[in-house]
């Protein structure tokens, strides 16, 4: 008999409990779901999730931003799967086998293959839209499932997910004119169910939900919110007030076992024992724990972080998550446990891609760590100072500067372990700090640049009136190449910082952020969001309408072809996009790395490593490509129009699905901001958007990617205004 699945009030996040982790203690890195990237911290990942079922040792855990785990060792190990949808996931329920399904929001999916694919269970039009969201679902065979809505109403398929058609919903909710919400729903056979509401009713079917009969047999009403059977004959009733009740005949008949002040939200029992359960909060803050089928119970509390969920993979084996992604694992029926993976808890706000294994991030409170595996884990090093540590450079892995936020420059010797306090020589706090060499280190701005050549022993100012007036705020290497750079100024040192010669920027711009990968090409995103290309060291600079945004936050590049630009938005949608390009900045792909806004990138060579919220940090070794590639192409009848006229601009975008958006995004020639409409694609890979000409534009598109291919953008279509003839 499977598990019924918990039911959507268990909301948890898997991220995990360790202040620091060593290298090596922690499983296999996390893909992040979305694109190519991988989980560095918090370990085994950081979304919340909302549910987790198992049958033996494989389970599945499922929670926010789309998120879906795979486990095959009962907990100890997780591994990503990619499901396409970025819809928080409230269920996540195993059938047989390789069979599972899951669902948030409008979205459900089946996979029959352990999670290797999945295909839409189409019970409505579409996955963005829908008159009443998912609360429950539960398959007792591997074709005959039951979907249980949040008006109450309750659709069943007799084909696996294909097709579905409406049952009777359940008495007072809203689908029948009542103000009762449905909470969760259990069938132990094709026609033999269960469900229960918020106003603690609760029902039974007899018929596959043809029908509904109000159980009266429980002694108090209660707030259900949970369904939970062992198997066809033995199963429990959960809700607020502690409340348990029991039924042994199917649910015909229930009896109370425990009642008190507490709000239980799940139950998940071992294999084949009514007896031995744990039970999940709403406060998240302990576990309830029986070895005797709640004639006694015990209260446990597994970790510091909140937990939300609980399952039982053996007699003996349990396996919880909870609060910022913490996991934890029991040998014991859940009196001891142990923490799986840890986290970094700093608050970080950049950082520095060193090389493919070696990385560094600094932020607030003296905060520091670093990784030399590739970003699949990171440690905390010493403290260089109390106050926030805005810059790092590393220019061996051993040596290493730190630049604080109120004039204190540090140094290590070994790799971070212990810092010798330097003296700056400057009444006003540097900006940045960049390291030519182990003894070679410059602080640049708030105005001019200092040098010192003797490991930060002391420190001179550099001479010369365009150095010692220039306002800078940050610094490049790039070999032994050094670039110091303000918003109208950008200087370049080959001597090691010795001296300096100006860079030329392009035409009436303030420069945000500059990346260059040798002494002649470079990268620049200016202040009016465009981003721009010099290949002969700043001669001449050219404009990237590739990009299609004029949201740019930084941007960071490995090599003249291969870079990222941080975005705070794709079109309507805010989080943790990237664009990504790989052509040298002709075209860019969208890519969605995480639920938070990205706050800081480093492109290394072999491994490029990613910072988003406070403390999220990422790694990729693909460039974030994930799935096969996708193509977006776009064009337009009329090149030339006249000036006020409307035109159609028509692409198609191959390895979308029909439904998929794809966003417009079109300039005026001569102005700096971009406008966007989201158009849908059709069924065979078409769209068509509709647009005013008032002065020539320039026009892009690109593709987000879903489950099965990465994202895409376009080359540019240009769209010029007629001149009027003469007469």
């Amino acid at each position: 008999m499977k598990h019924t699945s918990l039911g959507i009030s268990l909301v948890a996040t898997i991220a995990v409990a360790l202040l620091s982790v060593a290298a090596g203690s922690a499983p296999a890195a996390v893909g992040v779901g979305h694109a190519g990237w991988s989980w560095g911290n918090p370990l085994p990942q950081g979304e919340q999730i909302d549910s987790l079922d198992f049958a033996g040792n494989r389970g599945y855990a499922a929670g926010k931003f789309g998120t879906l785990l795979r486990s095959d060792d009962a907990g100890a190990t997780w591994a990503g799967i990619a499901t396409g949808i970025t819809q928080d996931l409230a269920k996540v329920s195993i059938i047989d086998g390789d069979s599972l399904v899951i669902a948030g929001g409008c979205a459900a999916r089946r996979s029959d293959n352990a999670g290797q694919t999945f295909k839409r269970l189409p019970w409505t039009v579409s996955d963005a839209r829908c008159s009443a969201t998912i609360v429950s679902l539960d398959f007792p065979v591997d074709q005959i499932g039951f979907l249980l809505l949040s008006d109450g109403s309750v659709l069943r398929t007799a084909n696996g997910g294909t097709s579905w058609s409406r049952k009777t919903a359940l008495p007072a909710t809203k689908a029948t004119g009542g103000s009762a919400k449905p909470t969760d729903i259990a069938f132990v056979s094709p026609t033999v169910g269960v469900a229960v509401t918020d106003s603690g009713r609760l029902y039974r079917t007899i018929d596959g939900g043809n029908s509904w009969t109000l159980i009266g047999s429980a002694t108090r009403l209660t707030a259900y919110t949970g369904l939970y059977f062992v198997d066809a004959a033995n199963g429990y009733a959960i809700g607020a007030g502690s409340t348990t009740m029991l039924t042994n005949d199917g649910g015909q008949t229930w009896v109370e076992k425990t009642h008190g002040s507490l709000k239980f939200t799940g139950i998940r029992c071992a294999p084949g024992d009514i007896k031995t359960c744990l039970v999940t909060t709403d406060t998240g803050d302990r576990l309830i724990q029986t070895a005797d089928g709640f004639a006694t119970n015990s209260s446990v509390t597994p970790s510091t972080d909140k937990m939300f969920a609980a399952a039982l993979t053996s007699a003996t084996h349990a396996v919880a998550a909870g609060q910022f992604g913490t996991t934890v694992v029991s040998n014991d029926v859940g009196a001891t446990w142990a923490t799986i993976g840890g986290r970094l808890t700093p608050s970080f706000t950049r950082i520095r891609g060193a090389s493919e294994k070696v990385a560094y991030v600094a932020g607030k409170d003296g905060a520091a760590a670093k990784t030399v595996d590739g970003g699949k884990t990171w440690v905390n090093i010493a403290a260089p100072a109390s106050e926030d540590v805005i810059d790092l450079a590393f220019p061996t892995t051993t040596t290493g500067y730190a630049l604080d936020d109120a004039n204190g420059v540090s140094r290590t010797a070994d790799g971070g372990s212990s810092w010798q306090i330097l003296n700056p020589g400057t009444p006003r706090p540097p900006q940045a700090i960049a390291a030519a060499s182990a003894k070679k280190v410059v602080l640049v701005g708030p105005r001019g640049i200092s040098r010192s050549t003797d490991g930060g022993g002391s420190f001179a100012r550099v001479r010369g009136r365009r150095v010692s007036r220039a306002k800078l705020f940050d610094a490049d290497t790039t070999g032994s190449t050094v670039f110091a750079y303000g918003a109208r100024i950008v200087l370049k040192s080959t001597t090691a910082g010795r001296t300096w010669s100006k860079v030329r920027q392009p035409r009436r711009t303030a420069t945000a952020s500059l990346d260059f990968v040798s002494k002649k090409v470079g990268f620049m995103l200016s202040q009016d969001g465009r981003v721009w290309k010099t290949r002969n060291g700043g001669k001449r600079w050219v404009d990237l309408i590739g990009v299609g945004t004029d949201d740019g936050v930084s941007l960071s590049f490995s090599s003249s072809k291969k870079g990222y630009l941080v975005v705070s938005r794709f079109g309507d949608e805010k989080g943790g996009y990237l664009l990504r390009t790989r052509d040298g900045g002709n075209t860019w792909q969208p890519q969605l790395l995480a639920s938070a806004q990205v706050t800081s990138i480093g492109a290394a060579a072999g491994t490029d490593y990613a910072l988003a919220g406070d403390n999220q940090l990422f790694f990729t070794n693909s460039g974030g490509n994930q799935g096969a590639r996708s193509k977006v192409e776009i064009k337009t009848k009329r090149k030339k129009v006249k000036r006020r006229s409307v035109i159609k601009v028509t692409g198609k975008v191959s390895g979308a699905q029909q439904g998929e958006q794809v966003l417009v995004a079109r300039r005026f020639r001569g102005e700096t901001g971009w406008d966007f409409e989201t158009a849908t694609i059709a069924a065979n890979g078409t769209f068509t958007t509709s647009w005013k000409i008032r002065k020539a534009s320039n026009f892009i598109a690109q593709f987000a990617g879903d489950a099965d291919h990465s994202g895409s953008g376009s080359r540019g279509v240009k769209v010029g205004i007629k001149k009027k003839k003469r007469r």
